[in-house]
């Protein structure tokens, strides 16, 4: 029973810390030839990340061209 107890504790605790989200501060423009950016500034770390992500496939293909 004790064993039991600890566990549900422990679980309880973490509840607590998952619940806890901040906010994301960004930046979202659309250039004139359609180019989405969304820029986030973190001046935590002197870290540059640079990610590119293209929507192309055959989702995203119009069926008939």
């Amino acid at each position: 029973m004790k064993r039991k107890l600890i566990l549900f504790l422990a679980l309880l605790g973490f509840v607590g810390i998952s619940a806890q989200s901040k906010k994301i501060n960004y930046e979202q423009y659309k250039l004139d030839n359609g180019l989405n950016v969304i820029l986030h500034k973190d001046n935590t770390t002197p870290i540059v990340n640079v990610s590119i992500l293209y929507h192309v496939g055959s989702k995203n293909e119009d069926p008939l061209f």
